[in-house]
């Protein structure tokens, strides 16, 4: 009987969240009804980028590492309002 849904992006998700934030995170995520570990996980990932992004790039200027932390932090903000705003639907019932 053939799978009725291709899981492959499951295992490539998985996967990267393991080597991103551990095996325990993984399973936080993956047994969760709530969208507060996600959040969690994602501003974490968030936050190891802006930190990797200030370690690794040798060649740059103060323009580019402002543009690139207000970049980052306008994604926070989006994670923030985003689970926020879909927990408050799912509350309501409209998703």
């Amino acid at each position: 009987m053939p799978l009725q849904a291709d899981t492959s992006h499951r295992i490539m998700l998985k996967s990267a969240i393991e080597e991103l934030l551990g095996r325990d995170a993984w399973y936080a995520l993956k047994e969760t009804t709530s969208l507060t570990p996600w959040r969690k996980n994602v501003l974490k990932l968030l936050k190891a980028i802006r930190i990797s992004i200030g370690a690794s790039v040798e060649v740059r200027d103060q323009t580019w590492m402002e543009a690139t932390a207000v970049r980052l932090r306008k994604r926070s903000v989006l994670v923030i309002f985003n689970v926020s705003l879909t927990y408050a639907q799912c509350r309501v019932g409209t998703i």
